[in-house]
């Protein structure tokens, strides 16, 4: 090869990494600017959530006060429940049944996590999608992928005039559809009109922070390295007390049970983004549940030998 060849081929490739990074650079701002204009913002909407199950119809309400979000679910599809935010720490709560509780996990959880600005995206890849038409609305789509292609990636579109999201779709590693949110309506609120309980955020034990020096990864897990113990313990399920660890990678979070072996195990399960797989060894019976794809569930329990 000429050498007039090689520092063109050289300059194009080096123009070509310069060019990607830039681009990704200018993916990850608009993202960030998406987040905090989603976080600071006042406002009421009506969520469309799409899935294999079906459209559930949510009333968001979203208020920015003495710089902390507070955000409310409440579904229109029947009975008054739904789940609250002050931060990213949540409580469960039914009207009609009385009830109000710690909040683990929800099927709409997963957007107010990446749409939140404290939200950090670890081994992530953000490209910006193109400009097109939803509801109407001019907007900007960027994808956010995994660097492993074992996590869900999402495709967000956001306005084009305010950046605040219209629709994000959550993408499963097979580049199936696993579940939609379209925001159907929106309009700014006073926050000053909003009135949160925070009481109630007061008064139920939200996980508080353990020291996690204390605790042991057990060896027969396979724990992606992008993610980190964020809590352990012990949990009371029926008669007996199940112990479990806690795993985040700044997004997303999934537990680990280990317990004695049961007679009846329903080996999988999914809903939404949010799944659960069980095995058993020679001794304990093991399940994986939260915000992960089902394949990554497997992962996790892939050095247990199952003696079914």
């Amino acid at each position: 090869m000429k050498l007039k060849t090689i520092k063109a081929t050289l300059t194009f490739l080096i123009g070509s990494v310069i060019t990607n990074a830039f681009a990704a650079n200018s993916c990850f701002e608009h993202f960030y600017d998406v987040q905090n204009m989603y976080t600071t913002n006042n406002f009421d909407a009506t969520i469309a959530h799409t899935d294999s199950m079906g459209i559930n119809l949510y009333a968001l309400t979203h208020l920015y006060i003495n710089n902390t979000p507070y955000t409310t679910w409440k579904s229109l599809n029947g009975e008054l429940d739904g789940y609250a935010l002050k931060g990213l720490k949540g409580i469960d709560f039914n009207k009609d049944r009385e009830y109000v509780g710690a909040m683990l996990w929800h099927q709409s959880l997963i957007f107010d996590k990446i749409m939140h600005s404290q939200t950090i995206l670890k081994n992530y890849e953000c490209t910006l999608v193109g400009r097109t038409r939803i509801s109407g609305r001019k907007v900007v789509v960027s994808k956010l992928s995994p660097v492993d292609d074992a996590r869900y990636s999402f495709l967000i579109a956001s306005d084009d005039e305010t950046n605040l999201p219209v629709e994000m779709s959550v993408i499963a590693p097979s580049n199936a559809l696993v579940t939609k949110f379209t925001v159907t309506a929106m309009h700014s609120v006073n926050a000053k009109n909003g009135s949160f309980p925070d009481d109630v955020f007061d008064s139920i034990k939200l996980n508080p922070k353990k020291d996690l020096s204390l605790a042991e990864i057990w060896p027969e897990l396979t724990i992606p390295s992008y993610f980190a113990l964020c809590d352990y313990g012990v949990q009371k399920m029926g008669n007996e007390m199940v112990d479990y660890l806690t795993f985040t990678d700044g997004l997303v979070d999934f537990r680990v049970y280990r317990n004695s072996k049961t007679t009846v195990m329903i080996p999988s399960a999914t809903d939404g983004t949010i799944s659960v797989f069980r095995k058993k060894d020679q001794f304990f019976e093991y399940a994986v549940a939260g915000e992960i794809p089902l394949a990554m569930s497997k992962i996790i329990l892939s050095k247990i030998i199952s003696n079914e």
